[in-house]
């Protein structure tokens, strides 16, 4: 886990050691609501709409999975010259 700053960006990144997440899955997640065992399916679809209505389409939520190895999440976000 960890942040960097890229000058005009700040990169936040998470990421685990477990199963991982299936190529299918993984292609669904933060672009609709997906069936959930757990909860409404609905958390990073609404977080990346979010972070496009909050930063304009310039904010970017990637995962990374590989099934047995872990997934990893990264969130870049722009840095704001001027105050909210």
């Amino acid at each position: 886990m960890g942040g960097v700053d890229n000058g005009e960006t700040l990169q936040l990144c998470v990421q685990d050691n477990g199963g991982g997440i299936s190529p299918e899955r993984l292609a669904q997640l933060g672009k609709q609501v997906v069936k959930s065992e757990r909860g409404g399916g609905s958390a990073l679809y609404q977080l990346t709409e979010s972070l496009n209505l909050a930063f304009d389409g310039h904010a970017t939520l990637t995962l990374h999975s590989e099934l047995g190895a872990g997934t990893q999440v990264i969130l870049q976000l722009p840095k704001r010259s001027k105050a909210w």
